[in-house]
């Protein structure tokens, strides 16, 4: 009869999800919801500079900072609203050109912001495709809703 024994001292390694965002409240709020023990989330902030060329800029200081390892993932999260193409289209190539990555690129662009995401949870978001229809629906689940993130809930 075999004994099932546990190796002391080894713990499985909690891949890192680094995300870059255009905001500094709704979206680190939500996404700090995710990080747990086996899951690590860190959340870079916009602090006043959110222009996706800000969000890639921040991305890329962190990732020369500290080492990240294989499995890892790096996001860009930006909004559609108010940005042209060819804005995005510099995070995009950034995506696209992995060749010498260990961690993974990805980029998120909600249309038209990013609180369509929080919709998402009560609905199918039909018809919504203004910053203003998209409010408007998610008022109807979250009344008073002020994008801000209290013990894992939107108020």
């Amino acid at each position: 009869m075999s004994r099932f024994t546990r190796p002391y001292g080894v713990r499985r390694y909690g891949r890192l999800y680094l995300i870059a965002v255009e905001g500094a409240v709704t979206e680190p709020g939500y996404f700090d919801i995710f990080d747990c023990q086996t899951l690590k989330v860190e959340c870079l902030r916009a602090k006043g500079k959110s222009s996706p060329r800000d969000v890639l800029k921040r991305m890329k200081g962190r990732i020369d900072r500290e080492s990240m390892r294989e499995g890892d993932e790096a996001w860009l999260v930006v909004d559609k609203d108010r940005w042209a193409d060819a804005q995005l289209k510099e995070l995009h190539d950034w995506v696209v050109d992995q060749t010498k990555e260990v961690v993974k690129r990805g980029l998120a662009v909600s249309n038209p912001k990013f609180e369509l995401w929080l919709l998402l949870h009560f609905e199918d978001g039909a018809g919504v495709n203004t910053g203003a229809s998209c409010s408007n629906a998610l008022g109807r689940h979250l009344p008073g809703y002020d994008k801000r993130v209290q013990d894992g809930v939107f108020t």
